[in-house]
């Protein structure tokens, strides 16, 4: 006897999954967005570019990489990707010399709290950058079997792996909030096309005084230490670099006032100055540029970690420039002063900065309490897929590595 009930449910089973992938925009996210993005532009545009931008938001919202070329005279690409960690830059780059990509200096660039996470941060966006060979290969890294299993199972269910962007659509829909955001993610991925693979944002009125403690205390750190895994692909990172000799400049980025204090005060910096200090001793080819200090005013933020458009073009003006210097006239300084901000007109033909249109007007009245809620459900949903961050093969680096 054909079981009918069971042949039925297995038909609306594969029904659903295949309307989640082929909506697929629907169900994502703008961050998850760029790591997929940013996945087929390393098989397409970074094979010609002499210069290669890699790292985490600051670095793609902080660096035009039309702005750098214009100064330096070189191609010049930004494949960095929201929260971006030393796998992501690693595999970058690996894949772009596999397909023929050949540059001539690699600017790195990632926050401490970044590095201090364990990959499991970026448990749903990985399956978006990496292949599933790669995927294997940091999963068997992280010695994590939780996580391995997670990474099976991703790929072959798309209702598994996008079930918190569905959460945020129904949440949407149930308020009467515009569920279909396709037309603000296009604005997006033109804004990265336009731009090289950077995001180029609009200025506004942002003051690190106004904003609430909670927005930048998750990015001052006590005790800080590179986790493992991280630690691990930073290390292949700047081998496969000095075995290409291929110039690597850290850049550490300019922050606003109050988070360059906190962090010097509970000690953040020197940890991090201790551990950059211990891979300059290991790697000729790698040299730091030191933005820490440049005064960098609180109006040239978005928010208390990245660049509007206005330091964007500052900042990238200024790396262009030490990149073009250090290239004609090498310098025997493996630390190099990131000058102070200064005003800079933007050329709009090297910036193209793409603003996202306007919700609608019923959108507007309901738009603070609906994103408030969105919010929490993607912090409990993130919350639930987070690993234990406590387990040793996440936690345990220990003090030898900044010793190396």
């Amino acid at each position: 006897m054909t079981p009918a009930g069971l042949i039925g449910a297995a038909a609306i089973v594969c029904a659903i999954e295949f309307a989640v992938e082929t909506r697929r925009i629907e169900f994502t996210h703008v961050y998850t967005m760029d790591w997929r993005d940013t996945r087929g532009a390393l098989n397409e545009r970074t094979s010609g570019a002499s210069i290669l931008l890699l790292g985490d938001s600051r670095i793609k919202f902080g660096i035009a990489p039309r702005v750098v070329a214009a100064k330096t005279g070189e191609s010049t690409y930004n494949a960095a990707v929201c929260a971006g960690q030393p796998p992501a830059c690693y595999f970058a780059l690996r894949r772009g010399l596999d397909h023929g990509a050949s540059p001539r200096a690699i600017v790195v660039g990632m926050a401490p709290h970044l590095m201090m996470s364990g990959v499991h941060f970026n448990a749903r966006q990985w399956p978006e950058l990496l292949t599933t060979g790669e995927l294997i290969e940091l999963a068997l890294a992280t010695r994590n079997a939780t996580l391995c299993a997670d990474w099976t199972v991703r790929p072959a269910i798309p209702s598994y792996h996008r079930r918190v962007e569905i959460r945020d659509a129904i949440v949407r829909g149930l308020l009467r909030r515009e569920s279909d955001q396709t037309w603000k993610k296009q604005a997006y991925a033109r804004n990265w096309e336009r731009n090289l693979g950077a995001q180029i944002n609009p200025g506004g009125d942002f003051s690190i005084d106004r904003a609430e403690p909670r927005e930048w205390r998750a990015f001052v750190k006590k005790n800080w230490r590179c986790d493992a895994t991280n630690y691990k692909y930073l290390i292949k990172l700047l081998d496969l670099a000095h075995d290409r000799k291929i110039a690597v400049y850290w850049l550490l980025h300019p922050a606003p006032s109050v988070l360059r204090i906190q962090s010097e005060a509970i000690g953040m910096d020197a940890e991090f100055e201790k551990f950059t200090r211990s891979l300059l001793l290991r790697y000729p080819n790698l040299k730091v540029i030191d933005g820490l200090k440049a005064r960098y005013p609180d109006r040239v933020f978005m928010d208390p970690l990245h660049l509007a458009a206005p330091g964007a073009v500052s900042l990238s003006e200024d790396l262009g420039a030490i990149l073009a210097r250090d290239r004609d006239r090498p310098s025997s300084d493996r630390r190099i002063v990131l000058p102070d901000y200064h005003d800079t007109p933007i050329d709009r033909e090297l910036v193209a900065i793409v603003e996202t249109p306007p919700a609608s007007r019923s959108s507007k009245k309901i738009e603070p309490k609906s994103a408030s809620i969105v919010d929490r459900v993607r912090d409990r949903s993130a919350t639930r897929a987070r690993f234990d961050a406590d387990s040793p093969t996440i936690k345990d680096i220990g003090p030898k590595h900044h010793d190396d």
